[in-house]
């Protein structure tokens, strides 16, 4: 997980999901692999208590090669639940589809209880890692 900070401040936790495979044969062993494509997940650690709700307008992934993965839905809105803002998987599931190195853009908006919306955006860098990936011998079916 890599954690930016908003121009206010603000922290956000961000990170990719990849698709996971993990076929098995029974008793000999199990293998698993890490592939596109990849979620973007968004987690504000410390979220103003004010907050009611948070809406991704925009996001651009930019590989290092020039190619981009976009993705405007007419905005992602996730709300707050009890201590948490998370947004997990749902609409920005599958949003990163190549193991490519390059950066990542997302727009929005914060909507407080007041009805006050502050707009927000950020970039980051990424740096495809080696894939995930390994043999183990097991002996259990889980």
């Amino acid at each position: 997980m890599t954690t930016i900070q908003l121009e206010d401040g603000t922290k956000v936790g961000l990170w990719f999901d990849p698709a996971d495979r993990r076929p098995d044969i029974p008793l000999l062993g199990r293998y698993s692999v890490s592939t596109p494509p990849y979620a973007l997940q968004i987690y504000f650690p410390d979220f103003d208590p004010a907050w009611e709700s948070a809406e991704i307008d925009e996001v651009i992934v930019a590989y290092n090669d020039g190619t981009t993965d976009k993705r405007t839905d007419g905005g992602v809105v996730w709300r707050i639940r009890s201590k948490e803002m998370t947004l997990y998987r749902g609409p920005l599931k599958d949003l990163v589809t190549r193991h490519e190195s390059g950066n990542i853009t997302v727009t929005g908006s914060i909507s407080a209880k007041t009805g006050k919306k502050t707009g927000f955006s950020f970039s980051h860098k990424f740096e495809a890692e080696p894939k995930d990936s390994g043999i183990a011998p097991y002996w259990s079916g889980g």
